[in-house]
């Protein structure tokens, strides 16, 4: 056993990671002695990680009974509610315990925490307040600073969100999340060059989405490609491996020899769209739980390699190297010409109106992520316009969605079952070619329809703007940003209107 006894060494193996071992640990210790606080808590630690809500629930509630002071108890018990959606219910969990102990710093910094994702009218405004007292009552609190930061940065206090995370960064050095952050700060608002070398911490060990790629090759640095070969590889969700390869024009007609690796379902689209390029399906595995790129079929070996996120370093660092929307290159993917002119026919067979494309959310719904998304029954004012028949885009189940805006909205909107839209991205990419417009919400459909070049409104706002106004990897992308005087969907029926 570890110094300490049973319960340090189930800690011990929970800080490894070693999840199901520490539980095995906490529950022989809990069946001689049910009411040990500390296995319970640490029980309850396992089940967070794991992804066991109730579970994770129960325990926490727990030792909660058995000790109603345990701050601990109290702030990982309204993380777990904050991160599972249950907003309100974590407020009474941190305002109850704040109650009982008004100098916890981490009460105030996690209450502040769920009122910025809640985002009621007034929660920014108290979050604010809350990081504020969390940093009275501890100035060295590191996350209090990131968490500020990242609010300021939300609500438009550049200088003062770049104070915070000087601050943070100095307090947790080592912390690469604060550091890519902060580099996604920097890039939107428009600090290109220290964003782009920034966001190169994505790669570290460690964090989320690091990729082990087993070339063995030297990355590249932005050198001269002239007579050299290049590997590049895809990274992060597919709508990044799309936007990304608007740089791969530029490095094909720099290098001698390009390869390029991405996402199997790109494969068919990406040949197309860069003949000169040789484009394969990535070979992706799971190692200790990261992900790892196998190249056993690169032959020959390139001299050189990228993560297809790291061109914008050396071919993107400054506003004025993106296509420019009077340059006339407003696309780089190319969809099969042939099913784009049959996309055609089955959509004027709907009637002569213009045909808008409308995807909604993201397929990807987390609590996190649904406050970034709106809900088709809110898109009223859009769905409402007179002489204009949308098509559905949304690539996930919504079946149901649907059939409540017909109802609500006395429309019908195009549904095209039959085709996958989530796999099959070279028909889809035929399918949106054959559309007037896109309306979407920021996913993997405004980065196809811009890259295809197709006009796109994208509803809300994205990092990869850099505070341009506007969206400079995809010249045909339109913002549209809501004002209290005019919200957001009202402002894309707008546009609109004006268009058709």
């Amino acid at each position: 056993a570890a110094p300490g006894g049973p319960l340090a060494e189930a800690a011990a193996l929970f800080a490894e990671g070693r999840f199901m071992e520490a539980l095995d640990r906490y529950q022989a210790i809990l069946k001689r002695d049910p009411v040990n606080i500390a296995a319970l808590f640490g029980a309850g630690n396992v089940a967070k990680e794991l992804g066991e809500f109730q579970g994770a629930l129960t325990l926490y509630q727990t030792v909660l009974q058995l000790d109603p002071g345990s701050i601990e108890a109290s702030n990982n018990l309204g993380s777990l509610l904050r991160q599972h959606g249950h907003y309100d219910e974590a407020v009474e969990v941190f305002r109850e315990a704040i109650g009982r102990k008004q100098d916890a710093p981490r009460l105030w910094l996690n209450l502040g925490a769920t009122l910025a994702q809640r985002r009621g009218p007034d929660d920014n405004a108290n979050a604010r307040l809350f990081y504020e007292e969390a940093l009275r009552l501890d100035p060295q609190l590191a996350e209090a600073h990131a968490n500020l930061a990242m609010l300021l940065r939300s609500m438009g206090e550049l200088d003062q969100s770049f104070v915070h995370f000087r601050k943070a960064l100095e307090l947790k050095p080592d912390d690469n999340r604060l550091r890519l952050n902060h580099a996604l700060t920097e890039l939107a608002f428009g600090r290109l060059e220290s964003g782009w070398r920034d966001y190169e911490v994505r790669h570290a060990p460690g964090m989320q989405k690091a990729i082990d790629y087993r070339h063995g090759l030297p990355r590249w640095q932005g050198e001269d490609l002239s007579g050299k070969s290049i590997l590049v590889s895809g990274e992060q969700g597919l709508g990044d491996q799309i936007i990304f390869a608007s740089c791969l024009p530029d490095v094909i007609d720099r290098a001698a020899r390009v390869v390029v690796d991405v996402e199997p379902r790109l494969v068919p689209l990406f040949r197309r769209s860069f003949p000169k390029a040789d484009i394969r399906a990535y070979a992706m595995t799971q190692e200790n739980g990261r992900c790892v790129f196998t190249y056993d079929w690169l032959k020959p070996k390139p001299d050189l390699a990228s993560p297809i996120g790291s061109l914008p370093r050396y071919l993107r660092a400054r506003i004025e190297d993106f296509p420019q929307p009077d340059q006339g290159r407003q696309s780089y993917l190319r969809a099969d010409a042939a099913r784009v002119a049959a996309w055609r026919d089955k959509l004027a067979a709907l009637g002569p109106e213009p045909k808008i494309g409308i995807c909604w959310r993201s397929g990807l719904q987390t609590p996190e992520r649904k406050r970034f998304y709106t809900d088709l029954a809110a898109w009223g004012p859009i769905l409402t316009l007179p002489g204009l028949r949308f098509v559905n885009l949304q690539y996930d189940e919504c079946a149901e969605e649907l059939a409540v805006a017909a109802k609500e909205f006395g429309i019908a909107i195009a549904d095209f079952s039959e085709l996958d839209q989530r796999n099959d991205l070279d028909e889809t990419a035929a399918l949106i070619s054959a559309l007037d417009m896109v309306v979407t919400a920021p996913t993997a459909v405004q980065a196809m329809a811009g890259a295809l070049g197709v006009p796109t409104l994208l509803l809300g706002s994205s990092w990869l703007t850099f505070s341009s106004g506007r969206f400079p990897f995809q010249p045909s992308v339109t913002l549209v940003h809501g004002t209290p005087e005019m919200p957001m969907l009202d402002r894309a029926a707008a546009i609109l209107q004006e268009r058709f």
